[in-house]
């Protein structure tokens, strides 16, 4: 009998164990999550800028197809990439924003979602000569 409690006692004391451990996990990935989106809307508002970690796969496809002395034709498809993938970034940023209580107050909320739609906007317009240079300045 008092290897059955020991059993039982110790059982709930992992579990209890574990339970913490994802708890705290899981509230470290959201958090984390959430600081970088905050953090791609300010650069993308206060500095009107693409976010560089949006940037950085495309500036390893470029680093290769230079090294490999791709044509014309392929940085452009790199670049209509870029463009496409920027743009569904900032959609999902977009939406994230729409819905995240973060915000704190709805008059907030609309001007991040104007800076946001204003960015989105001038990226659908930008031709893909923009996304190159922008692989480019991120850089230096």
């Amino acid at each position: 009998m008092f290897e059955l409690v020991l059993l039982l006692g110790f059982t709930i004391g992992l579990a209890t164990f574990l339970f913490q451990v994802l708890t705290r996990f899981a509230t470290q990935a959201v958090a984390g999550s959430v600081e970088f989106r905050m953090r791609a809307a300010e650069i993308i508002v206060n500095e009107e800028k693409i976010p560089p970690q949006w940037i950085r796969p495309h500036q390893v496809k470029q680093a290769e197809l230079v090294a490999k002395g791709a044509d014309p034709a392929a940085l452009a498809s790199l670049g209509r990439k870029a463009q496409t993938d920027c743009i569904q970034k900032i959609n999902d940023l977009q939406h994230f924003f729409e819905n995240d209580p973060i915000v704190d107050s709805h008059e907030s909320r609309v001007v991040l979602l104007k800076a946001l739609q204003k960015a989105r906007e001038t990226w659908e317009n930008s031709s893909w000569e923009f996304f190159l240079r922008e692989i480019e300045s991120h850089k230096q």
